[in-house]
Parts: structure tokens; C-alpha cells; sequence
């Protein structure tokens, strides 16, 4: 007879998921240092995957992750995989209305969507070593533009750390989803809308 439901997911939204599911679930969860190596977080996902036997589904909580959930599967039960991004889901959850632009966007893409929809914050990931630095040049654009300090900047993702944050001129850092909510709230509620 099957188990349930088995959830592998990234580490980065272990918290998020464990408040859903309890901790006390089938959830197994893969360190976010996978991220820089695609190909050794792809082989960990398939190693979780054929390590969970009898159960009546998997679901993958991955983003992107440089195309590391390409072609996973499994041989006894379906794999499901939500494209969702979590912080995106959580800010609109609470009111935030959100644009998202995907991946690989440029800064000019930032810019002019920040002006056209009169943004308060705008937010950039990375997850990969490989496409960090390029939160410093969304910075330096929303600088260059006129927008800060009126817009707030905060950055997140696997492959940075508060740290970095402060060395760019981030308005802040989240280091998971709940504290990017919280983050964003806050910068609203200062600024009183």
C-alpha cells in the first residue's frame, strides 16, 4: 500500500513547507549549496527521488536551479512538479501586487517595469555563484535611474548572504520566503501605504 505524498524540496523553503506539512512529514530536503553545481543538485534530486519508494506521488519544491530538475523522474509513482516561485506566491497571498519577470532579465527590464507600475520595492534572486554579482548592477540602475531611495531594493536567493547585501547598498536581505514578506511589510508599513 502507498505512503502518501513524499516532498523533496530545496532546503531554502524548508521552513515554509514544514508549517504546511509538519514536521513530522515525508519530506526530504536537499542543501541550497547544491545550487552552484546544477548537475550535482539534478543527481541529488534523482538519488531522493529513487530512494522514495511506495509512495503515491512526489512533489519537487525546486525552482529554476539552472535547469537541475530537467529530465528527473521516477520509475513507481508520478513526480509533480509546481512552477511556482515562493515568495512571489506568499507576497501576493498577503496584498502585494506582483510582477514577476522571470529569468535572466536585464537591468533595464528592472527599471522600466519598476517606473511603468510605480514600484515601492523591487526584489532580485540569485541562486547560482555564477549570477550573483548582477544584483550589484540592478543596484547601480536603480541608482542611476532616480529611484532610491523612494524604491527599495531587496535580494535574496541561495547564492547570496546579508552580508552581501550591505556591501551593494541593498535595502535589505531576506534568506527565506517568510522574511521577504515580512521585509516587504515592513517597508510599507514605513512608508504608510
Amino acid at each position: 500500500m502507498a505512503k502518501g505524498i513524499k516532498v523533496i524540496a530545496c532546503q531554502v523553503m524548508e521552513k515554509e513547507i514544514i508549517s504546511i506539512v509538519g514536521r513530522e512529514s515525508n519530506a526530504t530536503f536537499v542543501q541550497y549549496e547544491y545550487h552552484d553545481k546544477p548537475e550535482l543538485l539534478h543527481n541529488r534530486i534523482q538519488e531522493a527521488i529513487e530512494c522514495s519508494t511506495d509512495y503515491q506521488c512526489i512533489i519537487l519544491g525546486f525552482g529554476l536551479c539552472g535547469g537541475a530538475i530537467d529530465g528527473i523522474r521516477a520509475m513507481t509513482c508520478p513526480v509533480i512538479i509546481p512552477k511556482i516561485d515562493i515568495v512571489a506566491t506568499m507576497l501576493i497571498g498577503v496584498g502585494f501586487d506582483v510582477y514577476d519577470l522571470g529569468v535572466n532579465v536585464s537591468k533595464e527590464e528592472f527599471i522600466n517595469k519598476a517606473i511603468e507600475v510605480q514600484a515601492d520595492i523591487v526584489g532580485a534572486s540569485a541562486f547560482m555563484s555564477s549570477t550573483y554579482l548582477y544584483q550589484l548592477d540592478i543596484k547601480k540602475a536603480l541608482d542611476e535611474a532616480g529611484l532610491t531611495p523612494k524604491v527599495k531594493y531587496i535580494i535574496g536567493g541561495g547564492a547570496v548572504y546579508r552580508q552581501w547585501a550591505r556591501e551593494i547598498g541593498a535595502d535589505g536581505f531576506a534568506n527565506d520566503a517568510l522574511e521577504a514578506v515580512n521585509l516587504c511589510k515592513s517597508f510599507v508599513s514605513a512608508k504608510g501605504v
